[in-house]
């Protein structure tokens, strides 16, 4: 039994194909060109860490009337104990977020130590209990005022 192979022309398929592929090829790479060229599409953080001091004096400003506001409601008795202690905790925490754009409201004690950020590590340390604990025991004049500290030494 004898068997024959027949061997095909190189170019016996359809060259559309091959445009076709180097067509889509060329869309791809300049795809990549362009979502490379144009940084618009990384949003607002990338903006941010251009100059993350630049509005510095205004925030610190802002957090510090935030936090005599907070004082003041605390003192009427509108807010519980452990209400008070994490609105401080969220103040600072949104402090130094929107000053270096870093997730720190979101985090837990052990990614600040992560971060070495250590002024607002040690407040959120003294800060956790109070915040946590079963029942709310702690000096809110004391937390505050380490907080304005940490706010006014930033």
């Amino acid at each position: 039994m004898a068997f024959t192979v027949d061997m095909q022309d190189p170019l016996s398929f359809r060259l559309v194909w091959i445009g076709l592929a180097l067509l889509l090829a060329a869309a791809g790479a300049f795809f990549l060109w362009y979502c490379l060229r144009d940084r618009s599409w990384m949003g607002t953080r990338a903006a941010r860490a251009v100059d993350p001091y630049a509005n510095l004096p205004a925030l610190k400003k802002k957090y510090m009337l935030l936090l005599d506001e907070l004082e003041k409601r605390a003192d009427k008795g509108e807010l519980t104990l452990r209400k008070a202690f994490q609105t401080c905790s969220l103040l600072a925490r949104s402090f130094v977020e929107e000053i270096t754009g870093r997730p720190v409201s979101k985090s837990t004690l052990t990614d600040l130590k992560k971060m070495k950020m250590a002024p607002i590590e040690n407040l959120v340390r003294v800060l956790y209990e109070p915040e946590f604990a079963p029942r709310s025991i702690g000096d809110l004049k004391e937390a505050l005022k380490m907080t304005r500290e940490v706010i006014r030494k930033w």
